[in-house]
């Protein structure tokens, strides 16, 4: 694969002096035109120590306007990346729509360290490289530029390299006995890094690979190639967007097959809880849960609970009931509405991501990143393509959640559309209810089938055994969050015991 670039190749200072001030006036051109037909564009560096991929970053931001440029090199995780799932704090450095974000050390290159540094075997790496491409792939098919740039030397050009940083004053603490020892493990890292490269070099993600030696030749050589995918891709998205314009393109509306029942059918809603039982089992329940949690804050296990349902299914009420008796500093409510103006300029999912709580505490989304298959996809503001992958990007977002620890439970809170009504007219004869009716809640009434065919297919395509959906009869609020607490607490049980178990 490196056999491209593994000659060393110069080109002419007095040649590249000459082509500096076209090279500047392409890139200043290319960056207007991001700002005013906004995507966002990554560019990830990566290579062998020594190659210049950071004097190429230099001139690029050098070039450009750095008002509109956002670097990010991800050292060590600090205390808060480390509660997290290891992509947490990518998913926080992306750059929005317009911008240009450049990054070091990123995902992809953290796989390639921790391999060679043993932390990974063949399976594991393999693994790794695959959520690197999955999360790779969610960024470009949302519309983002993905340039990766690989910086190559041979092993004597890089042995020659590294000598002479060492001989600049200005340059030599760059160095350093860990660089040595990485020479001579030259082999096996090219080796590692060439099946890093082939797993995650992809049609709409290619690596381009550069030959480092002449600094002349990879500032032309990495200039040109990010000019050219930048202003490709600037013309591919402004004939998309073109096509979709005029196409309309959007995905059908959700309608369940013929003689097909949706999933909420089948619900039990005769359920129900007298009042007297309710308020002593309740304090029963918030008893048990506040111990769970402080063990769980103890253990540093995190849970996230997603509450999704009918207007007036009783979200909120379920949810103020569910955290009663918890420490208020244990918690936190996200209330999810449209998204906002920053929201809207990164992928769908960043704004989930940032919202989720520290080790040991509980984060609950009234409403959350569902939205996306039910709200916009029944409001026609979704494509096909982008429903379809968008399950199996929620299906990833969990499943990370899930493999660092967290407890993660959905819940569907459903009504029968003559309880919905009741609700509705009891909100407009109560003042201090009024405000929660609105003309959306009886336009979402109207498309009430629509709904159930969106849920039916929501839970079908992403209730799993690590974020399993749970759907409750909700006619009854006593019933209802009763049976939310008690799922709660079971899950918290599980898994405190499991890691007892995994301690013994």
């Amino acid at each position: 694969m490196f056999e491209t670039v593994a000659t060393a190749q110069t080109l002419d200072a007095a040649a590249y002096e000459a082509s500096v001030n076209d090279r500047r006036i392409r890139l200043v051109e290319l960056q207007q035109r991001l700002r005013s037909e906004p995507c966002p564009v990554f560019i990830q560096f990566a290579g062998i120590k020594g190659a210049g991929r950071l004097q190429v970053a230099n001139t690029l931001t050098h070039w450009m306007d750095p008002r509109w440029i956002r670097v990010q090199a991800f050292r060590t995780r600090t205390e808060t990346e480390r509660e997290q799932p290891p992509y947490y704090r990518y998913w926080l450095a992306l750059a929005p729509a317009g911008t240009i974000g450049l990054y070091f050390h990123a995902w992809w290159d953290t796989a390639l360290q921790k391999r060679m540094a043993g932390l990974l075997d063949d399976d594991t790496y393999n693994a790794a490289l695959g959520r690197a491409e999955r999360f790779e792939s969610a960024l470009t098919a949302d519309g983002a530029l993905l340039f990766k740039a690989w910086f190559h030397l041979s092993k004597e050009n890089q042995k020659k390299r590294l000598a002479d940083i060492e001989d600049d004053p200005f340059q030599n603490w760059r160095v350093d006995a860990r660089d040595w020892r990485k020479v001579d493990a030259y082999d096996d890292y090219v080796a590692a890094a060439e099946i890093g490269l082939r797993a995650t070099s992809t049609l709409t993600a290619p690596w381009h690979l550069i030959e480092g030696s002449d600094p002349n030749h990879r500032a032309a050589t990495g200039v040109d190639m990010f000019a050219d995918a930048l202003e490709a891709h600037l013309d591919e998205r402004k004939a998309i967007n073109k096509k979709a314009k005029k196409k309309n393109s959007v995905a059908a509306p959700p309608k369940l097959g013929k003689n097909q029942k949706s999933v909420l059918a089948g619900l039990d809603m005769s359920g129900d809880v007298s009042k007297d039982l309710f308020a002593d089992t309740l304090k029963i329940q918030e008893a048990r849960l506040a111990a769970l949690q402080a063990q769980a804050r103890e253990a540093g296990v995190s849970s996230v609970l997603v509450f999704e349902g009918w207007d007036a299914a009783g979200k909120g009420g379920t949810i103020r009931h569910l955290t009663h008796g918890l420490d208020l500093r244990d918690y936190q409510v996200v209330p999810i509405a449209a998204p906002t103006d920053e929201e809207r300029a990164h992928h769908y999912l960043w704004r989930f991501w940032r919202r989720l709580g520290r080790a040991g505490t509980i984060t609950v989304f009234d409403r959350s990143w569902y939205g996306r298959v039910l709200v916009e996809w029944i409001e026609r503001l979704i494509d096909e393509h982008a429903l379809q992958r968008s399950y199996g990007e929620i299906n990833e977002f969990e499943s990370q959640l899930a493999e660092n620890g967290a407890v993660v439970l959905k819940f569907w809170l459903h009504v029968t559309q003559d309880e919905q009504l009741k609700r509705f007219k009891k909100r407009a004869k109560v003042a201090y209810k009024q405000w929660k009716l609105t003309d959306e809640d009886w336009r979402n009434r109207e498309q009430w089938d629509a709904y159930e065919a969106a849920v039916h297919t929501m839970v079908e395509r992403t209730s799993t055994s690590v974020a399993p959906w749970h759907l409750i009869p909700a006619n009854s609020k006593r019933y209802a969050r009763l049976r939310v607490v008690d799922l709660f607490i079971e899950a918290l049980e599980r898994r405190l015991e499991s890691d007892r178990r995994q301690r013994d």
